[in-house]
């Protein structure tokens, strides 16, 4: 995210591109890491915006457009799985790791795994 979480498609490039630059510099800084992806702020996007998030040294940026990647994918226009904690919530109410590789699985559509019964 920006720095003040403004969408970043209405307010001006200079500022768009301080609020990413800002952003990185200080999550690096803070974190003591290369911090080269970043999500938009309420998944406000446009291709202005993502080559300014390339200029500030980002490599790939997240929207709040919901799918599977593909390869060939604009790398500054990913979507990604929208999973919240109660869609992934097993019998007992706990999150469920298989039920959320389910998910994944079916955002991928990439079929469930086949189980072999033992033979007697």
């Amino acid at each position: 995210n920006a720095v003040s979480d403004a969408r970043l498609t209405t307010v001006n490039v200079e500022r768009a591109f301080e609020e990413l630059a800002y952003s990185t510099r200080t999550l690096e800084s803070r974190l003591g890491c290369t911090v080269d992806l970043m999500a938009y702020p309420e998944g406000c996007h446009s291709l202005d915006v993502a080559d300014l998030a390339e200029e500030a040294g980002y490599r790939a940026a997240f929207t709040t457009d919901s799918g599977p990647l593909r390869r060939g994918d604009n790398p500054f226009a990913l979507r990604r799985l929208d999973v919240c904690c109660g869609d992934c919530r097993g019998l007992r109410g706990r999150f469920s790791p298989s039920i959320f590789a389910q998910q994944l699985r079916r955002a991928a559509h990439i079929p469930p795994p086949v189980v072999e019964e033992d033979e007697e």
